[in-house]
This record gives structure tokens, sequence and C-alpha cells, in this order.
């Protein structure tokens, strides 16, 4: 169930990427989370530039520290307004 909630919230899918005005962001949200399955650290294993369906995004690979399950979580770089 908690696996199911983590890819429907915000992040949890490349339809509903988090909006971030810097890449810079991205890797202290992630240092935040915990695992969905076990609550231990997620590790970031990898942060990639990927174009998904016509949106550039930003995948980040994610593992725990505690079961090893692996996860990403995606982000769109939304320029901050003037």
């Amino acid at each position: 169930m908690r696996e199911k909630l983590f890819r429907l919230s915000p992040g949890g899918s490349p339809e509903r990427p988090l909006d971030v005005v810097s890449a810079s962001m991205i890797e202290p949200h992630v240092s935040s989370l915990s695992c969905p399955r076990c609550s231990r650290l997620l590790l970031l294993d990898e942060h990639a530039a990927i174009v998904v369906a016509g949106s550039r995004l930003r995948e980040t690979r994610l593992r725990c520290s505690g079961c090893a399950s692996r996860r990403s979580l995606w982000f769109r770089i939304v320029p901050a307004a003037s």
C-alpha cells in the first residue's frame, strides 16, 4: 500500500514530477526522504536528465539503505517567476 502511495504522490512518476527552481535543489530533497517500505534512508544512485513525452525531466534513481528496494523520484526544473 505504501509503495502505491509513493508512486501516486508528487514525484512518484514522470506524469507527476515535483517542481524545483534548480537542479541543485534535487539532492537535498532526496536526502530527506525515507523508504516507503521500511522507513530507512533512501540513497541516491543516479541523477539523470531525461525527456519523457516531450518534457525535460530529472530522474533520481534511489536505493533503500535498509531493504535495498529501488525506485525513482521525478523532478521538473521550473525557473522562478520574476
